[in-house]
């Protein structure tokens, strides 16, 4: 207990730290770079910190590549993200080169997907105070973001948050709740769709254009995907009943392959579960540097497993049975919090044992057509366009941003 709290103290002495002396001498920096930097009123810049070229970046890249009277630059972080995306033909620069900051200085709009804490883009400090900043996001979310997250509400936390201008929005739920989330009028949440769902509905309409093999013949592909707990290890499986030899026996008796998609850190915690798991057998690991993209792979599976996940909303569209293991609920949502009420978002069994858990798994492979009404309920409360067209409503309200709008001087 006395280790915890020496733990958290020396945490929130770093937030401190970074609130009081890094985020001043960074706004005070910035003033200076950006009073003498002419913004180009074209220009815009993505900011790329993930591991990853993918997901909504990699989705709306293409689009914004066929605008000719836009000038799209992106800074990257890592080189493998660089080298892949000057192969694809984009305008790419090292986050930490001069040609990078001054195209930084002199774009008067900033898009970016991951960056909750101002932090994340060191050294570049992103404010509305000088650029429109618009946040993209990794689609629906089911977990808390910024301001609404517990952590963020108490000591002046608040102040180590990402600020932004506008975000990307599914639909009117998830508008009503980013603005709160982010502190900006809900005017300036954009439901335009996510460029991800062009993706998921192009892999929908044609499942031949997929590129990976998940299905093996006839039998059919469950998709295990928790939540990462950034405040302990996934209990995969918690249930007093839990038997492994049970559960494979199950699997091939229903020709049924159960898939893994968990976070790397889960990997590392969980080692000796997955170590007597029989990869050749019912069990599969989809690998996250592979897939880092789930929308690539959900349309191949035929059912969903998950938890707090927002690959919970990601599968909607699919309209396929999932299935809830919510087993720390209580823990969750003390620790993180929920950007619904999570009740809403159960659109199928949740199971506490494993006996329930197999029964949910057969009526859900048996009969999909269970719980479709909820499904396609919740679906068409949260997405106001499940088509191919979001990347290039996103680009015209970015136009009408630079072009449109009073921008920053």
């Amino acid at each position: 207990m006395r280790l915890k709290a020496e733990i958290k103290l020396t945490k929130q002495i770093k937030n401190w730290i970074q609130i009081g002396v890094v985020r001043p001498c960074l706004w005070t920096l910035y003033i200076i770079l950006h009073t003498f930097s002419i913004k180009r009123r074209n220009r815009v810049v993505v900011m790329i910190i993930e591991k990853h070229f993918f997901d909504n970046t990699k989705a709306l890249a293409p689009v914004l590549s066929e605008e000719k009277d836009l000038d799209v630059g992106y800074i990257v972080k890592h080189e493998s993200v660089r080298k892949e995306m000057i192969e694809a033909g984009y305008q790419v620069m090292p986050m930490l080169s001069i040609k990078a900051l001054i195209f930084f200085l002199t774009a008067p709009f900033v898009i970016f997907s991951y960056g909750s804490s101002f932090i994340e883009m060191f050294p570049y400090f992103i404010s509305p105070r000088w650029q429109e900043i618009t946040f993209m996001g990794h689609g629906i979310p089911v977990k808390a973001l910024s301001r609404l997250v517990p952590k963020y509400q108490h000591y002046g936390n608040h102040l180590l948050l990402q600020q932004y201008s506008h975000a990307l929005c599914s639909g009117k739920p998830e508008s009503e709740t980013l603005c709160h989330a982010h502190n900006i009028s809900i005017e300036e949440t954009w439901i335009t769709g996510m460029p991800r769902t062009d993706r998921l509905v192009e892999l929908m309409q044609q499942p031949s254009s997929v590129q990976t093999d998940i299905k093996k013949g006839d039998r059919s592909a469950i998709l295990y995907a928790p939540t990462w707990r950034a405040y302990g290890k996934t209990d995969f499986f918690p249930f007093e009943d839990f038997d492994l030899t049970a559960l494979k026996k199950w699997l091939d008796t229903h020709h049924a392959i159960l898939y893994f998609r968990v976070h790397k850190e889960d990997l590392h915690l969980n080692k000796s579960f997955f170590d007597q798991l029989d990869m050749e057998g019912p069990f599969r690991m989809v690998n996250q540097d592979f897939e880092a993209d789930a929308v690539e792979i959900l349309p191949q599976f035929d059912l969903l497993i998950s938890d707090f996940s927002a690959i919970v909303t990601d599968f909607l569209p699919i309209d396929r049975p999932i299935v809830f293991i919510p087993y720390d609920y209580k823990e969750y949502e003390e620790q993180v919090g929920f950007l619904f009420p999570y009740s809403k978002m159960t659109t199928g069994d949740i199971v506490d044992s494993q006996v329930s858990l197999l029964e949910a798994l057969e009526s859900g492979l048996n009969h999909p057509e269970r719980d479709q009404k909820e499904r396609q309920t919740l679906c068409n409360e949260l997405y106001d366009f499940v088509d191919t067209k979001s990347s290039l409503r996103v680009v015209a309200e970015i136009k009408r941003a630079l072009f449109e709008k009073q921008l920053h001087p």
